[in-house]
């Protein structure tokens, strides 16, 4: 973070209460990460979090597949099988909040995701068709900002899909490892190999 030509930004991704061991579709451990990113906050001056921010029948959302359960298959819109997730993320609703006690600037730049009821969304810059795009990395671009370093939940799902358009985006990733968990420790581990064989550096919360 030395390097007078490099403009860095922390990204959280999705801090929210649903993620949360409480949440309805909770990641293990998942409020471990809020420590890390208070402690990581102050030292960036461009901040930015996603969320999901689902209408109320999102197409990831189990029961809006007749007959599969949370954690099963199912056909999409656009023609692929991926797994369902319980109803989570929805806009306006508890679950969808921040967690109580992470302590995001006034000035962090929200970026909304999954909005759209009928495409799959989990990365915080485009959907998993590469057709809907949200607005981080304009925001990024306006800023100036070259390197992302990365953190939240899930390692596997969100993180991973962000990290990876990230790095086709052409910045320079660190994924914050101990800032980040996973649903599943194999599809975890796999997640961080192939976010690390496609280009992401890790790092520790405390060698930033």
């Amino acid at each position: 973070m030395d390097d007078q030509d490099t403009v860095d930004a922390l990204l959280l991704v999705d801090p929210q209460n649903c993620f949360m061991p409480n949440g309805e579709l909770p990641v293990p451990r998942g409020d471990e990460i809020i420590p890390v990113a208070n402690l990581l906050i102050p030292e960036f001056d461009i901040v930015f979090a996603s969320r999901d921010w689902h209408p109320e029948s999102h197409c990831s959302f189990a029961r809006c597949h007749q007959g599969v359960e949370p954690y099963g298959m199912a056909l999409f819109p656009d023609g692929v099988e991926r797994m369902v997730w319980p109803d989570h993320g929805v806009a306006g609703t508890v679950g969808a909040a921040w967690h109580p006690d992470l302590k995001l600037p006034k000035g962090a730049i929200i970026i909304d995701k999954g909005v759209d009821a009928h495409v799959d969304s989990p990365g915080a810059f485009w959907d998993v068709t590469r057709t809907h795009k949200t607005n981080l990395e304009a925001e990024l671009r306006a800023k100036g900002v070259n390197t992302l370093y990365i953190m939240g939940v899930a390692t596997d799902v969100c993180v991973l899909f962000t990290v990876l358009d990230a790095l086709v985006a052409g910045f320079t990733v660190y994924l914050i490892a101990d800032g980040c968990r996973g649903v599943d420790p194999t599809g975890t581990q796999e997640a961080i190999d192939r976010m690390m064989a496609t280009g992401a550096k890790m790092l520790l919360q405390s060698e930033v």
